[in-house]
């Protein structure tokens, strides 16, 4: 019986494994013909698995990553900011000039323009996150900054030996005598207005005193705050787009402070000129 039962589990072994062989040869075949059903999809995958590159390609990636001593957002629009202000505060300086008559405020305004430099100086320095190569640019921030403190202690000066020589002379009005016409007049001031219409003057920063004029003081500020964010995003995300901030050039940081310098200059001179400075009729 022993010989009977090991005869009947070798058949039946050997009948699953011719079984599971013909099996196997039964779904080899439709495995190959499935792998060509799939071939004629093949073509458009392997053109599929090209998509991310050229989704990349077209993406808004920026093409730099920011190195570890990339300025935060708030810090570069604080840097804006005192760029953007101080040329505000420079046209008011000449506006209150030409409000009141008195020329010698409008030193003020060229003794605050080296100062102006020294913070383009500082920005440009920061453009190119403090590259060891544009260490000259602090240097030249010093320099220029000490300079300017010096052209506005001038300035001061100025004023505060004009005014003294205005009270001087108003003392020496006798009484009852004429009194001397008022500085600030209102047709002086209509003669300004009018001036401005007439003469072209290159447009800037300090215009937007002037253009902002009937907002209040809070919404004034809240349009320079805006300002200086956009400027500010502009410059520390933009600049991840161009190759310029990753490859120092001295020549291109001194252009970046002095182009902008000469253009300011331009517009206190062409301010200063006499058909600007010509009363209208």
């Amino acid at each position: 019986m022993r010989a009977t039962v090991a005869n009947v589990a070798t058949n039946s072994a050997t009948k699953t494994r011719r079984h599971g062989s013909t099996e196997r040869r039964r779904r080899i075949p439709l495995a190959r013909k499935g792998s060509k059903r799939i071939g004629s999809v093949g073509k458009p995958r392997t053109e599929l698995a090209a998509l991310p590159e050229i989704a990349q390609a077209w993406s808004l990636t920026p093409t730099h990553a920011e190195p570890w001593n990339a300025l935060s957002l708030p810090t570069w629009a604080i840097h804006v900011s005192s760029l953007v202000e101080w040329l505000v505060a420079m046209g008011l300086v000449w506006e209150f000039s030409n409000a009141t008559e008195r020329p010698v405020w409008k030193s003020l305004t060229w003794g605050m323009l080296p100062l102006h430099a020294s913070g383009i100086c500082a920005c440009t320095y920061h453009f190119f996150y403090n590259a060891p190569q544009l260490e000259v640019l602090v240097a030249l921030q010093a320099f220029l900054t000490c300079l300017g403190n010096t052209t506005l202690c001038f300035a001061a000066y100025r004023i505060s030996k004009a005014l003294e020589e205005e009270e001087e002379e108003e003392e020496r009005i006798q009484p009852g005598s004429e009194p001397k016409p008022t500085k600030a007049t209102g047709t002086r001031a209509q003669g300004n207005e009018a001036e401005a219409e007439e003469t072209f003057q290159l447009p800037g920063f300090e215009n937007l005193a002037e253009m902002w004029l009937e907002d209040s003081d809070l919404m004034f500020l809240g349009k320079l705050l805006a300002v200086s964010f956009a400027g500010a995003a502009a410059v520390k995300y933009g600049s991840l787009w161009i190759d310029a901030p990753f490859e120092p050039s001295l020549g291109l940081a001194m252009a970046m402070v002095f182009i902008p310098t000469g253009f300011n200059m331009l517009k206190w001179f062409e301010r200063s000129s006499p058909r600007a400075e010509e009363p209208s009729e």
